[in-house]
């Protein structure tokens, strides 16, 4: 990005140089052949260096507006890019939160309630729920809820389920075992009176995704978000896988199964998180608290690294770091002694495999590995948004030392005629100082 930014530079500077060598020998040229009294010279050179400002300026302009266009747009898809990693994180941390919570808590309402204050708190949804559903009365009853909105709570509540009572056919697609989502709940149809409600507290969109066991629909999942078209296809797969996997911890909870059963729960709860854990676009390992061994890395980490699974696994956390960042490490580590369920997030410095040096924000969390204390790590380069940053503030930089130095008389004005700036060649020129000049 620097070496792009440079020849960016140099490319504008040297066609600045070129138009202005060109002009000054043409244009002189020019002038002798047009007449040959100094008094017209003298008055035509007056043209000429008006000329010469405004046709450099011009081009300047379109040569810089140019280059702050492309770098806005490298900087508009890379915050995109961002948004999507971020916005799969969110749902990431809510399906392992959730996970972990069905491995810890037996209490099916418990559960529930967990899930929701999840969803909303990590997930970023304004409103969730579950609900439990008697199908031969047609009735809902909701046995969870979350709401970061505020308004009528019990009002709100009762609003969903009349709604779910009246609304029989539109609701079938429960019963049947599937999710549905809706993008714009201002053309959703069949949703009254949930929909004027919804739409009154600044609801757009939400997603329902059924909780069954044993074959049978049991309730519902439902969360609202403020945003249109939330719900695209990556999110409500991990939705549905979400609702699965609580729908197979009530399941659990309603005692249908042995001790060899909830071993093989936990087996694929634990498989269902290395699966997560393997497919985050992100980099992210585990390492032992006490040691500073990997004791996993995915598959971003390898491809970020250079280095394999097995040579992570012969390696230290330190290794990742350069010799003058060790002591800062050290102090981390003893600090989450002292703090062990501390949450951490920083940015630093990591060295991949074949020596480069990358800046990185980390995110990390404890956990318990196969017994034993370890930390979660999530991993971000941040190298090309800090060189885009810097590339940016050095091209501003430039273009103000270029100006500030031209020989130039350089003048801005704004739409209605009036001067914001003129350069040091302009005060000269016109004898007055920029700050009698501005406005």
């Amino acid at each position: 990005m620097n070496s792009n930014s440079n020849r960016a530079a140099l490319k504008i500077v040297a066609i600045y140089l070129t138009i202005g060598s060109l002009w000054i020998l043409w244009s002189d040229r020019l002038l002798d052949q047009i007449t040959t009294s100094q008094e017209q010279v003298s008055h035509l050179q007056t043209y000429k260096g008006w000329a010469f400002v405004f046709v450099t300026g011009a081009i300047l302009f379109i040569l810089l507006e140019r280059q702050f266009r492309k770098l806005g747009k490298e900087i508009q898809t890379r915050e995109e890019a961002e948004k999507r990693v971020a916005k799969l994180n969110r749902i990431y941390r809510v399906l392992s939160n959730v996970n972990q919570s069905i491995i810890r808590d037996r209490d099916r309402s418990f559960l529930f309630q967990e899930v929701c204050r999840i969803a909303v708190e990590v997930g970023g949804y304004a409103l969730a729920l579950v609900g439990q559903v008697d199908w031969s009365e047609q009735s809902l009853e909701i046995v969870a809820f979350r709401s970061s909105i505020g308004g009528d709570e019990d009002s709100l509540r009762t609003t969903i389920a009349d709604t779910f009572k009246s609304q029989t056919e539109k609701v079938a697609f429960l019963r049947q075992g599937k999710s549905q989502t809706f993008g714009n709940l201002s053309e959703a149809e069949g949703l009254e009176p949930f929909r004027a409600k919804a739409l009154s507290l600044g609801l757009r969109s939400m997603g329902c995704f059924p909780l069954r066991t044993s074959g049978n629909t049991i309730g519902f999942m439902c969360f609202v978000s403020k945003d249109e078209d939330r719900f695209d296809d990556s999110e409500t797969d991990l939705l549905n896988e979400l609702s699965g996997d609580v729908g197979f911890a009530v399941e659990f909870e309603e005692g249908e199964r042995d001790k060899q059963n909830a071993i093989e729960t936990l087996k694929i709860a634990e498989s269902k998180y290395r699966q997560l854990f393997e497919a985050n676009p992100l980099p992210a390992f585990v390492f032992d608290e006490v040691t500073r061994e990997f004791l996993a890395v995915n598959r971003a980490m390898v491809e970020k690294y250079g280095y394999s699974e097995s040579e992570f696994r012969s390696m230290r956390i330190e290794h990742l770091r350069l010799e003058e960042d060790l002591p800062q490490l050290f102090a981390t580590l003893e600090e989450f002694r002292a703090n062990p369920g501390k949450r951490h997030t920083a940015t630093r410095r990591h060295v991949t495999h074949e020596g480069t040096v990358i800046d990185v924000e980390i995110s990390s969390h404890p956990i318990d590995y196969d017994s034993r204390p370890a930390r979660l790590v999530l991993v971000n380069d941040i190298t090309r948004r800090l060189n885009t940053e810097s590339s940016l503030r050095q091209t501003t930089e430039l273009l103000e030392t270029l100006i500030e130095s031209s020989p130039l008389a350089i003048t801005q004005l704004d739409l209605g005629g009036r001067i914001q700036f003129i350069n040091k060649a302009a005060e000269e020129m016109f004898g007055w100082t920029w700050a009698e000049c501005v406005g």
